[in-house]
Order: structure tokens, then sequence, then C-alpha cells
């Protein structure tokens, strides 16, 4: 909102897990754990098309949508359980 009319576009990205220094010291599961490259080209094609929320792969996509779709007195309170 603060860019509004300035010129300058932002694209919000929700990454799944992208293998990577940070993640190689992870020893959790990680579903649908990505290759940097991969992961890369995803986030290069999204910015380019000017996309303003981008998450990916799938699965993750499903869950941001998801979020972005509860009331933020919702949100606020589960998400208050996680932090």
């Amino acid at each position: 909102m603060d860019l509004r009319g300035t010129g300058v576009r932002v694209t919000c990205i929700y990454p799944g897990f992208v293998k990577s220094e940070m993640t190689a010291k992870n020893r959790f599961p990680m579903p649908f754990l990505l290759e940097t490259e991969d992961a890369v080209e995803r986030m290069g094609r999204a910015i380019v098309r000017g996309a303003p929320v981008f998450a990916f792969p799938w699965p993750t996509a499903r869950f941001v949508q998801f979020i972005h779709a509860l009331p933020n007195a919702l949100f606020d309170s589960l998400a208050g359980r996680f932090y």
C-alpha cells in the first residue's frame, strides 16, 4: 500500500522448502523440497509477470489461499498459538 503510485511493484512470495545451506541443517521432513534453480525460476517468472502474490509449490499455494480467506481476527487467534 505504501508504494502505490510510486511505480514500484511488489511481489509477495511464499515459498515452500527450497534446497539451500539453510535447509540442509533441518532434521525434520521437508515435503515438496525444491531444487534451488527451480525455485529461482518460478520466483523470477512471478516477478516479471507482476504477480502481486506468488506461492509454490501447489500445497503451499493452497494453504496461502486458505489463510488469506480467513477473517483477520480468526487468523490472529490461530497464528498466536504458534508464535
